[in-house]
């Protein structure tokens, strides 16, 4: 065991991507609202927001750039919701969830470290009856949404597994590739060893710099050693939420089925006010050759719920950071604290703001 105050082994960089073709991503531009009756909005009581709808694809969901780590128990959801996201993209629908897609691509690729297509493709299959789509849309979805089955012999960072990417993507720009599973991804000796898990992490942060997208990263939670029970934080190695741009959780209540998607830490990005609430349901999609029907699993019912003062602290954001993003919202010098108190902000909190940010927190009245 190292010695307190020991240096920490340096991270062993896996080589850079290299791509043959340069991707070239045109300027970013908001699309059109759809033009049959209605337009999608954020998510309840959100504004328009101009500062923040930039920094993502999809508004609390997905953001534009960088790598982000989506942590979770076993079936809790974490895989149908990646592929209900990029089905959406690829199938070119202009909302998920009632909030804008800004994407300029359509083309998703999913890394898949089981090699297992066929459970990749019943998952759209469910997805595409449960969300009706259309039939041109199925047919985007089936020439913009590529599969990667990684080798098992390969690491991150194998150029062999690099190159398998580069054909999937080919000339066009990916608007999200899917990292499905980092665990047995990564290919690391052991999921505590700091220096393996940051090589993996630092090697999908070049590939997203390379391709020019945001990386969406399935991870398994951990354990809290006091109590037994599953954490918020991502299994193993603290470098994994350490080298993270965006740390997501997903929390599955088995009395109810119910899921909680919830952004906890975002870099140089506005965190959202809302957490999109999910069910996954068993969705039939055919018979075997004994005539027993086939179900494969697909995301439905999202809802999108305020957060709370109560449940920021479970994710560990200060009163502080919250209340600079609900000024950010709502735009102005000053926030009132009637604003704060809707949001679940006890006398404690308010007693200490207006030490923290005076002529900032008005009174009501």
């Amino acid at each position: 065991m190292p010695r307190a105050g020991a240096p920490r082994p340096t991270a062993k960089r896996p080589a850079a991507p290299q791509f043959t073709a340069a991707v070239n991503r045109p300027e970013p531009q908001r699309p059109a609202a759809p033009s049959f009756g209605w337009t999608p909005i954020l998510g309840p009581g959100d504004p328009l927001g101009e500062l923040l709808e930039p920094q993502y694809s999809v508004y609390g969901l997905l953001p534009a750039e960088g790598v982000m780590i989506v942590t979770g128990a076993t079936s809790s959801g974490k895989s149908s919701l990646a592929v209900a996201v990029a089905a959406h993209i690829a199938g070119e629908r202009p909302d998920f969830a009632e909030r804008l897609i800004h994407v300029e691509s359509s083309i998703v690729v999913h890394v898949d470290p089981e090699g297992s297509y066929k459970a990749i493709n019943s998952r759209l299959q469910a997805l595409f009856g449960a969300h009706q789509f259309s039939e041109f849309e199925q047919r985007c979805v089936a020439g913009n949404y590529r599969h990667v089955s990684k080798p098992k012999d390969k690491l991150l960072g194998d150029p062999a597994l690099t190159a398998v990417i580069q054909r999937a993507v080919g000339d066009d720009p990916p608007a999200l590739v899917i990292m499905d599973g980092l665990a047995r991804l990564s290919g690391a000796k052991s999921e505590n060893d700091n220096a393996e898990m940051a090589g993996a992490i630092d090697y999908i942060a070049q590939l997203g710099e390379a391709l020019q997208c945001p990386i969406w990263v399935n991870h398994h939670t951990g354990k809290d050693h006091r109590s037994g029970k599953a954490s918020n934080t991502a299994r193993g190695a603290s470098a994994v939420e350490d080298a993270a741009d965006v740390i997501a959780g997903i929390e599955h209540d088995e009395d109810s089925g119910l899921r909680l998607f919830t952004m906890r830490k975002g870099r140089d990005i506005g965190l959202p006010m809302h957490a999109l609430e999910y069910s996954v349901t068993g969705w039939t999609i055919g018979d075997d050759q004994h005539g027993v029907a086939v179900r494969a699993p697909v995301a439905v019912d999202y809802e999108w719920k305020p957060l709370t003062r109560a449940r920021m602290s479970e994710h560990e954001i200060k009163a502080r950071t919250l209340a600079e993003a609900i000024l950010r919202e709502l735009g102005g010098d000053e926030l009132s604290t009637s604003e704060l108190t809707g949001h679940g902000f006890g006398k404690d909190q308010l007693h200490n703001l207006r030490k923290q940010w005076p002529g900032v927190l008005t009174e009501v009245g």
